[in-house]
């Protein structure tokens, strides 16, 4: 006989929220965290039992699991700390920079989340980028604290729906228009992020990037979009520079394009596995730069416009 498990009602306090000192992003990001129901559910004791069982399996030797794993906690239990250091935050450590950053890099994190249930609902990808390297250094993916959780994040959100047999999110890579216009540090994470990364991706030439030639995205969803124009002088300015927009026209319009999209560049990967010619390139740096060539002679040069750019200027 299963064991039912009543929901747990727990509320995000907004206007106490305010009164402590938390900005509004910080309190956009517990309000989606209850819209998701993270703090309504506790874990069952046999689920919790088998998500063990299945982490153990993925570790070489069941010796060194059972003298070296940490206590697991029941996901509730952590959320509840989580609430209790935030009322223990003072005014004055909520209005410091160092919480700033922080906090942005929550409410991306909560944002990529939060496409988990667009995704299900609507039988379509969670999230469109268009990673733009002529606005975001590369490096920074790989270096960046708050870049890279939001790739983590990503990772987590691709792996949930390729498990559920839904579409992965989509990656739209604009290119620098020379490919030795690239540092060491550059290639090693565009090398890494093509080897392990699981999102749907294509690479597209500077010159047929039409008006995106100098701006970044993120679509979320069905009608949120962060972008970032002109060129940030770090990874700081540049989270704090994006801009978000809840426009679902131009968030649908987009999405309604992505087939021309993928006509402008290269596939890189579908469905987590690389191209041949992307397989064959991933390695060093001497074969990212090879395939981002083969990328750009192959597609030729031209200035492209899309239908969607109207709907976003």
């Amino acid at each position: 006989m299963k064991t039912q498990h009543a929901k747990i009602k727990r509320n995000v306090n907004r206007e106490e929220l305010r009164e402590l000192g938390f900005s509004e992003k910080d309190i956009a990001a517990a309000v989606q965290m209850e819209d998701l129901e993270l703090f309504s559910h506790e874990p069952s004791d046999d689920l919790l039992q088998k998500t063990i069982a299945r982490c153990r399996s993925f570790l070489p030797d069941s010796k060194s699991v059972a003298e070296d794993a940490p206590d697991v906690l029941p996901r509730i239990k952590t959320i509840d700390s989580y609430l209790d250091f935030l009322r223990d935050l003072s005014p004055a450590v909520g209005a410091s920079e160092e919480w700033s950053e922080f906090s942005q890099v929550q409410g991306w994190q909560g944002a990529c989340f939060s496409t988990l249930k667009f995704a299900r609902e609507r039988r379509d990808r969670p999230f469109i980028m268009l990673d733009n390297h002529n606005v975001i250094e590369p490096g920074w993916w790989g270096t960046d604290t708050g870049f890279r959780s939001f790739w983590n994040a990503s990772q987590v959100v691709n792996k949930i729906v390729a498990e559920s047999g839904l579409p992965r999110a989509a990656c739209f890579v604009i290119l620098r228009p020379d490919p030795e216009d690239y540092s060491h540090n550059d290639l090693a994470t565009i090398d890494e992020m093509t080897r392990d990364g699981n999102c749907d991706v294509w690479w597209i030439p500077y010159d047929r990037a039409g008006t995106y030639q100098g701006r970044d995205l993120i679509v979320l969803g069905e009608d949120r979009c962060f972008e970032l124009r002109g060129k940030p002088e770090s990874p700081v300015v540049a989270i704090e520079s994006f801009r978000e927009q809840v426009q679902p026209q131009m968030v649908w319009g987009l999405r309604n394009e992505i087939r021309f999209l993928e006509s402008l560049g290269t596939t890189i990967r579908v469905e987590g596995k690389l191209s041949q010619e992307a397989a064959a390139s991933v390695g060093s740096d001497n074969g990212i730069q090879h395939l981002m060539k083969m990328v750009i002679s192959r597609l030729g040069k031209g200035r492209v416009q899309i239908g969607a750019h109207q709907l976003m200027k």
